[in-house]
C-alpha cells in the first residue's frame, strides 16, 4: 500500500501556469554542468520494450537515444543485460533513473471524488477506496493515487497492478544490475506531459488517443484531471478509425457530454494510419508530435517512442505527487540526496562570492573615478603640453621618413639603371623601365636577347633574372624581349 504517498494539497492544474513547458531536443545537451542523473523511460509495448533516454537541461530535455527490445520476456537474463546495456551505452557510465511504464489494459484505473479532509483522514479514505474498488478478492495487488482539489472535494485516480506482475518486471531490471526507480502508467505520463506543454488559452476537455501496432488507449481530461481512460487490443486488420469514433461516443456517453462539445484531440499513431479526418468530429484534431514541436526529433514519429520521452521525463525530477508509483517501497532504490551536496555547496559558495563581488563592485567603481577625477585634474594642463609636443615630434619624424624613403627608393632606382645601361650591349635599346620595392621591370629591343641574360647575371647587384614572357622578333631582324629581375639589397 503506498497511500502515504499519495496525498497532495495543490492541484495539477493550479500549477500549470507556474510550469514553464518541457523543450526536447535530440542530442547529449551541455557536457560542462551535468549536475543530475539522466532517466531512462521504458514503456511496455506488447512484448517489446521501448526505452529512451533523456538528459536534463535547462529549459529543455535532451533525447540522448531511443530504441526497442523485441521478446524481452522471453530473453536470457543475460541476453536482456546485454541489450540493455547496449542502450545505455551513450550515457558513458552515467547511474541513469529507470521509470517503467505498464500499458492501459495492463492495469486497472478507478475514478472516484472524496470529500476534502485532513492529511491523515485521508490516508486512510484512499486505503478504503482502494480495498474496495481493486480488481478481484483474491490474489496481491499493488496500487496507488493521485489526489487533486476538485470543486472543494478531491478527485482520486486509483491504479492497481498484480503484485506478480510487478515483481516479475522489477526482478528482470533488478538482475540486469539496472534497478527500476519507478513504475507507472504510461498513459499517465503521456498525460502529465500534454498537461506539462498546454497553454492556458486551449480548450479545457482534452482527448488524448494513442494507437500503436497492437493497443489502443485513450484518456479523456476535463480541466486538468482525468475523467475517462480506456485500454484495449486491435488487430490490425480490423478499422480502426470506426472503432475510434464508437469508443469516443461511448466515452462521451459515460460523461453525458454531447457529440457537438467543443474538444481538443491529440493522437499519436503509426504513419500508415490517417486518424485525423475520423476524430475531426469531435473537434480540433492534432498530432500530438506536431502540438508538442518534436518535428526536430525523427523517431518521436512513433507513439510508443513519444510514451517511453514522457516516462524519462518523469524521473528527471517533476514532482512525486503528481506521479504514481506501482513499485513497492522495499524494491525502489534508495534515494541518494547528498549525492550531488559537494557540487551543490561548490556552486553556492561561487554564487555568494559573484554577489560579493558583484555588490563590492559600485563602491569600487566610485572611489575610483574620485581618484582618478582628482589626479587628471592636476595634471590635465602638462598633459595637453605633452600631448601637443608628442604630435609635433610625431610629424616630423613622419615628414623624416617620408624623406629618407624617397631617397632610398630613388637611389635605389637610379644604381639598378645606371648598372643595366652599362651592362646592356650597344645594340640594345631600353623603351621600358620601372622600379616597385627592389624589383625591376624591363623592355626594349636587341639584335640578339638571349645574351642578355648572361650579361645581367655577371653583375654581383642583381638576382632572379628571367625573361618575363617570350621572344618575338620583329621584321627589322630585332628581337623584342621583356625581363625582370631582383636588386640585391645593400649590405
Amino acid at each position: 500500500m503506498f497511500a502515504d504517498r499519495a496525498n497532495q494539497t495543490t492541484s495539477l492544474l493550479a500549477k500549470l501556469g507556474k510550469s514553464r513547458p518541457i523543450r526536447l531536443r535530440a542530442g547529449e545537451g551541455s557536457r560542462v554542468m551535468r549536475l543530475r542523473s539522466p532517466a531512462v523511460g521504458v514503456k511496455v509495448c506488447d512484448s517489446a520494450l521501448c526505452l529512451a533516454s533523456v538528459r536534463p537541461g535547462f529549459g529543455r530535455g535532451w533525447v540522448i537515444s531511443t530504441g526497442r527490445i523485441e521478446d524481452f520476456a522471453q530473453l536470457p537474463a543475460d541476453h536482456f543485460a546485454e541489450k540493455l546495456r547496449d542502450f545505455l551505452a551513450p550515457l558513458r557510465g552515467e547511474e541513469p533513473i529507470l521509470v517503467l511504464g505498464l500499458p492501459r489494459r495492463q492495469s486497472v484505473v478507478r475514478i472516484s471524488v472524496l470529500p476534502k479532509v485532513a492529511r491523515k483522514a485521508q490516508r486512510e479514505a484512499l486505503a478504503l477506496q482502494a480495498e474496495m474498488y481493486k480488481p478481484a478478492d483474491e490474489g496481491s495487488f499493488c496500487w496507488d493515487a493521485l489526489v487533486r482539489p476538485s470543486n472543494g472535494n478531491s478527485a482520486v485516480s486509483l491504479a492497481f497492478a498484480t503484485r506478480e506482475q510487478i515483481d516479475r518486471l522489477a526482478g528482470m531490471f533488478m538482475a540486469a544490475g539496472y534497478p527500476l526507480a519507478r513504475i507507472t502508467l504510461s498513459q499517465f505520463a503521456l498525460a502529465r506531459l500534454v498537461l506539462r506543454n498546454r497553454p492556458e488559452s486551449d480548450l479545457e476537455r482534452l482527448v488524448i488517443v494513442d494507437v500503436s501496432a497492437t493497443d489502443v488507449e485513450i484518456a479523456i481530461l476535463e480541466k486538468g484531471q482525468l475523467v475517462y481512460t480506456r485500454g484495449f487490443l486491435w488487430q490490425p486488420g480490423a478499422v480502426i478509425q470506426q472503432i475510434l469514433t464508437s469508443e469516443i461516443r461511448q466515452a462521451f456517453a459515460t460523461l453525458r457530454w454531447k457529440e457537438e462539445t467543443a474538444a481538443e484531440v491529440l493522437f499519436t499513431a503509426p504513419a500508415d494510419l490517417d486518424l485525423a479526418p475520423a476524430l475531426a468530429q469531435f473537434g480540433k484534431v492534432h498530432s500530438l508530435k506536431t502540438w508538442l514541436e518534436l518535428d526536430g526529433i525523427s523517431s518521436a514519429d512513433r507513439g510508443d517512442t513519444l510514451g517511453a520521452v514522457a516516462l524519462a521525463l518523469q524521473g528527471l525530477g517533476w514532482r512525486d505527487a503528481d506521479h504514481v508509483n506501482l513499485l513497492p517501497a522495499e524494491m525502489r532504490p534508495s534515494r541518494r540526496r547528498w549525492r550531488y551536496a559537494p557540487t551543490y555547496a561548490l556552486i553556492a559558495v561561487n554564487v555568494l562570492l559573484l554577489l560579493a563581488f558583484a555588490a563590492r563592485e559600485p563602491i569600487q567603481r566610485g572611489i575610483l573615478v574620485r581618484q582618478y577625477k582628482r589626479e587628471i585634474a592636476t595634471v590635465q594642463k602638462a598633459s595637453s603640453q605633452t600631448q601637443q609636443t608628442l604630435e609635433q615630434q610625431k610629424q616630423a619624424y613622419q615628414r623624416i621618413e617620408l624623406i629618407r624613403d624617397f631617397q632610398l627608393q630613388g637611389h635605389a632606382s637610379l644604381d639598378a639603371l645606371v648598372e643595366i645601361t652599362q651592362r646592356l650591349p650597344a645594340d640594345t635599346w631600353l623603351n621600358h623601365f620601372a622600379y616597385h620595392q627592389g624589383q625591376v621591370d624591363l623592355s626594349g629591343v636587341s639584335k640578339s636577347a638571349a645574351a642578355l641574360l648572361p650579361l645581367l647575371q655577371a653583375s654581383p647587384q642583381f638576382t632572379n633574372i628571367k625573361f618575363n614572357g617570350g621572344l618575338t622578333r620583329d621584321p627589322s631582324g630585332v628581337d623584342r624581349f621583356r625581363l625582370q629581375l631582383q636588386v640585391k639589397p645593400r649590405p
